[in-house]
């Protein structure tokens, strides 16, 4: 990574067996539910060379979800309140 990334993620993860049901995603609400609701990631940013931030925006990002009819995420944007700065939310119920 010296020489510098073209890609960063962040995210969550779920892992059962096949023989078992599936764990919920962070709280186990889905992302329009909101901060308070669903889980969230706050502060997002990357660092270039320098170690200044670089500050994430919605025309740069992709979702990748494996199984969107269990897991979602949705970007948030900006937030003042409580340093929350750009965020995103993530989640889903257990026993998809």
């Amino acid at each position: 990574m010296g020489d510098g990334a073209t890609y960063v993620g962040w995210g969550g993860e779920v892992y059962s067996p096949d023989t078992e049901p599936t764990p919920a995603m962070g709280s186990g609400h889905f992302p329009d539910e909101g901060i308070g609701h669903a889980a969230y990631i706050r502060q997002l940013y990357a660092l270039d060379k320098y170690y200044a931030p670089i500050y994430i925006h919605e025309e740069q990002l992709q979702e990748h979800m494996s199984q969107p009819q269990c897991y979602k995420s949705k970007y948030g944007g900006f937030s003042s309140q409580n340093d929350t700065g750009y965020y995103m939310l993530y989640g889903g119920p257990p026993r998809c």
